[in-house]
């Protein structure tokens, strides 16, 4: 046990089989038989040495060789199994920093996510803190962690929603940038009006490629006709020409 544990003040405690009943802690291991515990209506025969001991991994009155955890209150439903030369158990642990974790990743993730990378991690840890509730509730009554992954879970995926909602669309019109259809409208009208052309309307795609390069018809529309216009971007520019 570690030193908080082996610490512990002789005394008699309760046993987990038998509330009414309890046994001698002389300090390092239990001793002697078992006698009832006094009952609060009655003069007790005994003042007991200490308060309860804190919680942890205690030798298992019924299991020589093992250790039961004790929360404080009452004994855990099973022994822990095998114990190291120290005296503290090998398992389970009975901490669930995953599940805690998977909030704080959880929260950033909503904030900033890189490629979605801290939403999976939420996830990830989450579905761990998940996994170690069972087994750490078997050992201490407690399902300790059990909120803390669903917080999470949820926080992750609200996180991922976020990415793929707005951060990936954002960093798409980033690689690959376009023009603003209803702008270059506006401009081949008003550059046509200056040279004479008068035209009615013009229709071009919403969102054409704005990479270097590349081109784009759009139809314009006179009194009496229609006209073909190729735009042609060039770097941070763009220019038409009416198709004969």
């Amino acid at each position: 046990m570690s030193d908080e544990q082996t610490q512990v003040a002789a005394g008699w405690y309760p046993l987990p089989e038998d509330p009414t009943s309890e046994k001698l802690w002389d300090g390092g291991q239990w001793v002697g038989e078992s006698r009832p515990r006094a009952i609060s209506n009655l003069t007790p025969t005994h003042t007991p040495a200490a308060p309860l001991p804190a919680a942890g991994f205690y030798p298992d009155p019924d299991q020589p060789g093992q250790e039961r955890y004790w929360n404080g209150q009452t004994w855990s439903p099973a022994s822990s199994g095998a114990t190291s030369q120290t005296g503290i158990a090998l398992d389970p642990r009975i901490d669930n920093k995953p599940a805690s974790r998977s909030v704080l990743f959880g929260a950033i993730s909503i904030l900033i996510n890189p490629f979605g990378a801290l939403s999976i991690v939420a996830i990830i840890l989450a579905i761990v803190g998940f996994t170690r509730v069972p087994r750490i509730q078997r050992f201490t009554g407690q399902p300790t962690g059990r909120k803390s992954a669903t917080a999470g879970l949820i926080l992750g995926v609200v996180g991922a929603i976020v990415f793929f909602s707005v951060a990936l669309p954002l960093i798409g019109s980033l690689l690959n940038p376009t023009l603003d259809g209803r702008s270059v409208e506006q401009t081949i009208t008003s550059q046509a009006s200056d040279k004479g052309v008068t035209f009615t309307s013009v229709q071009c795609p919403s969102s054409p490629s704005a990479a270097s390069g590349t081109s784009f018809e759009c139809v314009a529309m006179t009194s009496d006709s229609q006209v073909m216009i190729r735009v042609s971007v060039i770097d941070n520019s763009y220019a038409w020409q009416a198709e004969q």
